[in-house]
C-alpha cells in the first residue's frame, strides 16, 4: 500500500525511459526565478549557471525535504551520541541494537521510521502533533494520546 524508496525510484526511472524524458531533465539546479509570461503563454525560468529557460510547462518538483532544518535544542552541545539529520543520513551508522530516537514525524520519517524499527533495539519517536497519512482508524491511537 505504502511504496519505499527503491520501489518509487524504481517508477520514476521506468517512467523516465518509457516516454524519453531523459534529455528534458535538469538535476540538481536552482531556479531562481520563475515568472508566467502572460503575452508570450509560457514559464521563463532563470536557472543559477545556465541562464534562462522557458517552458509551456513548470513542474516544481525542488525536493524541499533534501534541506535540513535543525532547532536550537537547549543542551544539544552537550549530547555525546551520534546525531544527524534524515536529510544528511549517515549510513555509517549501523543502528542495529541501538536505542535510537527520532525527532518528528513528517514526511521523512514515514519512510525511515518502519525501517530503523525493524533493526534499533529500541526507538522513540517524539512529535508535536500526529501526522495522518489516512484517517484514524476505530480504536487507534487518538491524537493527543500517550
Amino acid at each position: 500500500m505504502y511504496a519505499d524508496r527503491d520501489e518509487l525510484m524504481g517508477y520514476m526511472e521506468r517512467l523516465a525511459a518509457r516516454f524519453a524524458l531523459g534529455p528534458h531533465l535538469n538535476f540538481n539546479a536552482e531556479v531562481t526565478s520563475a515568472v508566467w509570461d502572460v503575452e508570450k503563454v509560457l514559464w521563463r525560468l532563470q536557472v543559477a549557471g545556465s541562464g534562462e529557460h522557458t517552458a509551456r510547462v513548470f513542474i516544481p518538483a525542488w525536493g524541499q525535504l533534501n534541506t535540513p532544518l535543525v532547532p536550537d535544542f537547549p543542551g544539544i552541545e552537550e549530547f555525546r551520541g551520534i546525531a544527524f539529520h534524515s536529510a544528511r543520513w549517515d549510513h555509517g551508522v549501523d543502528l542495529a541494537g541501538k536505542k535510537v530516537i527520532s525527532i518528528g514525524s513528517a514526511a521523512s520519517a514515514v519512510q525511515y521510521v518502519p525501517e530503523v524499527a525493524k533493526v534499533a533495539g529500541r526507538l522513540e519517536v517524539f512529535q508535536r502533533s500526529a501526522n495522518w497519512i489516512m484517517p484514524p482508524q476505530p480504536g487507534g491511537l487518538q491524537r493527543g494520546a500517550a
